[in-house]
């Protein structure tokens, strides 16, 4: 089974910072026994925030940025957790606007010593979603080089640990949205400090799943397994282990069959087909009582047979998470450590084959939950593939 001091949790899967401090979502995840967190750059950027208001309304400066990272250090330290990495810079590749790139670049540079005092040596760059950003790989890999030599450099010069880029492929991504285009640019100009995100996720949602079919997926569920077994072979095949930086992990369900979600935006809301899904209907693994239905079992087997050594790290979005109910970091934290036990336990079980697998188990029940109610849903019929159950009244 996987060692408990590799399971992690993005603070962003604890609440929302808009009602719940950083503080309290770091003691959640200490006490439900995580041992790492990533830290979600808008949750520090609020704890940095409500930090200079506290202590006199100081001046958001270099020195005082330190101050509150000292402190957020010292905190991380009482509450034994370390932090494998900060999270997301977005738009950092194909910017085509020269004094854009080097804003963008230098807001990389700037967290270079909040990541020293909070001995962080990771930070995660996301593809972008801009179609005019440039999509050339020569040019993205020569912007994550760039990146990587810059945090090279600036380790020369300022010790502590050497600061290493993640190049993630979101799955709404305008020029690479794919584990695949993402190792293209990563592998293009090697750098030891360069490497690749795999977000489990991400990589089902762009080329497995899909919300908006009632099977939530892109094939039939025979040829889906042939895909599967093969999609995963190619991976364990083509990444090294050790250019694998970090894992993220999330289950999903399919969005309930009168909610908004249940259909693609409009193209001229200008928001990405699998964004809305990936932000309010991610689960923790294995939550099949919740609609829970990816193969994130054959998925983290996967990545462990590359020789990834790293944490086990939970990225979940959902709309759960803004509810404004303080016990929200306590819940989520809870179910997250709960699923990273189930998760563990099934990847060491008897082998299991991929096709005998990945079909979408049938759920107990779905469950959503928006920002304004929570509806629970009724086991559906029984089936061999997902219901969009029609919503329930509430009690």
């Amino acid at each position: 089974m996987a060692s408990e001091s590799r399971y992690a949790i993005a603070t962003l899967s604890l609440g929302s910072c808009v009602h719940h401090r950083l503080e309290d979502k770091l003691v959640a995840a200490s006490q439900a026994g995580f041992a790492a967190i990533e830290l979600f750059t808008p949750d520090w950027e609020k704890y940095l925030e409500i930090y200079l208001v506290e202590h006199g309304d100081l001046a958001n400066t270099a020195s005082n940025r330190a101050q509150a990272a000292t402190a957020l250090a010292a905190l991380l330290t009482k509450l034994k957790l370390r932090v494998n990495c900060l999270q997301p810079i977005r738009d950092v590749d194909g910017v085509r606007d020269p004094a854009e790139r080097r804003a963008k670049f230098q807001q990389v540079k700037d967290y270079f010593p909040i990541c020293n005092i909070l001995n962080i040596d990771l930070i995660l760059c996301c593809s972008t979603d801009n179609a005019n950003a440039i999509g050339d790989v020569d040019r993205i890999s020569e912007d994550l080089v760039e990146l990587a030599d810059m945090a090279k450099e600036w380790h020369r010069q300022n010790g502590g640990k050497l600061i290493r880029i993640g190049y993630e492929g979101l799955s709404w991504g305008a020029h690479v949205n794919t584990w695949k285009q993402a190792w293209a640019c990563v592998s293009r100009r090697p750098r030891s400090n360069l490497g690749l995100i795999v977000d489990g996720f991400n990589s089902l949602a762009r080329e497995y799943a899909d919300p908006y079919t009632s099977s939530g997926l892109q094939r039939s569920a025979s040829s889906s397994s042939v895909f599967l077994k093969r999609h995963l072979a190619e991976l364990r095949t083509t990444v090294p282990g050790n250019k694998i930086f970090l894992f993220q992990m999330a289950d999903a369900g399919l969005p309930p069959a009168e909610s908004p979600l249940s259909v693609p935006p409009p193209v001229e809301s200008g928001i990405p087909r699998l964004q809305q899904w990936s932000r309010n209907c991610r689960l923790f693994p294995l939550e099949t009582s919740r609609g829970a239905y990816l193969p994130v079992t054959q998925y983290a087997r996967t990545i462990l047979a590359t020789g990834y050594t790293g944490d086990l790290s939970l990225e979940v979005f959902n709309a759960s998470l803004h509810q404004p109910d303080a016990d929200v970091p306590r819940q989520h934290a809870a179910r997250g450590f709960e699923s990273l036990r189930r998760l563990s336990a099934a990847i060491n079980a008897s082998e299991v084959t991929v096709e005998s697998s990945c079909s979408t188990p049938e759920p107990e029940k779905s469950e959503f939950v928006s920002s304004k109610l929570q509806i629970a849903f009724p086991p559906p019929l029984p089936s061999p593939r997902l219901q969009r159950v029609p919503l329930a009244p509430l009690s």
